[in-house]
């Protein structure tokens, strides 16, 4: 819920994000996104589309209000949620995005010549929600069970240190 209402209030911000998206996949032309089915087969608890999924932590201060104004009133305005949304509390480790891309080819291993250009693209790009940013690039397929591309040939940072959109 909490990674929705970031979603409704920042609007503008993800707009930025999945014009990202779509320009390094236009740019690119060898990664592609999961299907709709796949996320609805899987399903979770956090804010997702073809490309990503946004997390955010129990602990994030800043939402917090917006959060408990929605619980309190669920037919609250954006302009009321978004006046309640404490930008100065926010910490970078408490939204985390992961980038989940995938090659368009079934025959390609993801490589570092297609994932560098995504890495720098995302670390260069100062108009994204600020976050915490972890870019995967895996082969073609997705795991059924976990909704997931995670394998050994997966390409990723290494989980602990992301890209931080301050």
């Amino acid at each position: 819920m909490r990674t929705a209402l970031y979603a409704y209030i920042k609007e503008d911000e993800f707009k930025v994000l999945d014009k990202q998206i779509e320009e390094i996949i236009n740019l690119s032309g060898e990664v592609v996104g999961t299907t709709v089915e796949s996320i609805e087969n899987v399903g979770g608890n956090a804010y997702e589309t073809p490309y990503y999924f946004v997390q955010a932590s129990s602990n994030d201060e800043a939402i917090q209000p917006v959060y408990d104004l929605y619980m309190k009133n669920p037919d609250a305005s954006k302009e009321e949620l978004t006046d309640a949304y404490q930008e100065e509390l926010f910490a970078p480790d408490d939204l985390t995005f992961s980038i989940n891309l995938y090659m368009k080819d079934p025959k390609k291993e993801p490589v570092q010549e297609v994932y560098n250009p995504i890495m720098i693209a995302f670390e260069e790009n100062d108009d994204l929600p600020k976050g915490q940013y972890f870019i995967n690039l895996h082969d073609h397929y997705v795991i059924k069970k976990a909704g997931s591309g995670n394998k050994e040939n997966s390409l990723s940072q290494d989980g602990i240190h992301g890209i931080y959109k301050k």
